[in-house]
């Protein structure tokens, strides 16, 4: 009991910072329609976006829109070369966050390597795959991999594309949301259904990143097995960073706001991805008013309702259906969620962000172009 009082007391906190709380709807809910098909940008004070457009030269360096100068710096290195570029350069061997880690996420097709350009020790250098990342320090450097440092000589045709994210220490990292240029409440901006949250889930300003001349299997990026006549596609990316105090949610959910294969990178806490069961009457369809939101048209769950703040089940950590769950400290990368249908469309299951920790991620939103 405790516990969850000192819940609510956090969540009334957070969102007496800007959100206007929404009462739920008769049993905690709100109509079919409005529950689960997420609202329309349309509708949404969605955050500034920003364009930025790969030039197609090499090592072409951008600083990212929800960078702020002081607790977060972020940029991107289009187009990385084989001769590579070093953490010193990248950040222009500034004195904000020098010391602290780096999380590189590889948003191209092809493997970067790591490496120490004062080390030439064989085996020291290790690749990062497409849409994965890790953490690095000091005199680190990131090139192009080459055929012999992936597996099995995969190609290197592709380009690599790499995000170089840092952040400040934990004792400073609540301070972040006080820039309300780059900052936003999720619930303040409309951007939830109608009688659903609130929630103290907050949106940067976003990345809009083009002509990237990124192509790829999305069946094999879901591990999934290629239908016949199907394979590489071409795509943009879409990010913005994302924060939830700790033991909140981001609310259980199967249909975004476009059709993307998404991967979330932790940059700072100790987070969850966790998938929920679908029950037994269901759709999958995202554009229909057939999307049933929980516990009205579905069977009622037999414990709980979840996703829903103040319905919480005593004998259950999260709600009836909780299946999976990958669990996410800095720098980790969750598997891409969805299933690939023969059309490309990225069907999602139930899912949900948790925060065990004060948490900050960055979400990648691969976006096929059409």
């Amino acid at each position: 009991m405790i516990r969850y009082k000192s819940l609510l007391n956090r969540r009334d906190f957070l969102l007496g910072l800007g959100a206007t709380p929404l009462a739920l709807g008769a049993g905690g809910i709100s109509s079919s329609v409005e529950a689960h098909l997420q609202v329309d940008q349309a509708s949404c004070s969605w955050p500034m976006t920003t364009e930025i457009v790969s030039m197609s030269t090499p090592n072409q360096l951008v600083t990212l829109p929800y960078s702020d100068g002081t607790l977060i710096e972020a940029k991107i290195v289009f187009n990385l070369d084989s001769s590579g570029v070093a953490l010193k350069d990248i950040f222009d061997d500034s004195k904000i966050l020098t010391n602290n880690d780096t999380i590189i996420t590889n948003l191209g097709s092809s493997y970067a390597t790591v490496f120490l350009p004062d080390y030439t020790v064989e085996g020291i250098s290790k690749s990062i795959p497409p849409r994965k990342a890790t953490v690095v320090r000091n005199e680190v450097a990131v090139r192009k991999a080459s055929a012999s440092e992936t597996p099995n000589g995969n190609s290197t045709n592709g380009p690599v594309h790499l995000a170089f994210i840092r952040t400040g220490s934990p004792r400073n990292m609540a301070n972040v949301l006080q820039n309300s240029k780059l900052w936003q409440s999720y619930t303040a901006a409309g951007c939830w259904p109608s009688g659903i949250g609130p929630y103290p889930l907050w949106m940067s300003t976003r990345a809009q990143l083009a002509n990237l001349e990124l192509s790829f299997d999305p069946w094999a990026a879901a591990n999934q097995a290629t239908p016949s006549g199907k394979g590489p596609a071409n795509f943009s990316i879409s990010s913005n960073l994302w924060w939830l105090p700790s033991m909140s949610d981001a609310a259980v959910h199967h249909c975004h706001y476009q059709n993307f294969i998404e991967v979330h990178t932790q940059l700072f806490g100790v987070g969850r991805m966790q998938k929920f069961d679908d029950r037994v009457a269901r759709t999958l369809d995202c554009s229909t008013p057939g999307v049933f939101p929980l516990g009205t048209t579905n069977p009622t769950p037999s414990t709980s309702y979840y996703g829903v703040p103040g319905i919480t089940s005593n004998d259950s950590a999260f709600g009836q259906g909780m299946y999976e769950e990958y669990r996410l400290a800095p720098g980790d990368t969750n598997v891409p969620f969805p299933y690939v249908d023969d059309n490309m469309n990225f069907i999602y299951p139930w899912h949900q962000y948790y925060a065990d920790t004060d948490c900050l991620w960055v979400v990648w939103e691969f976006n096929p172009i059409i």
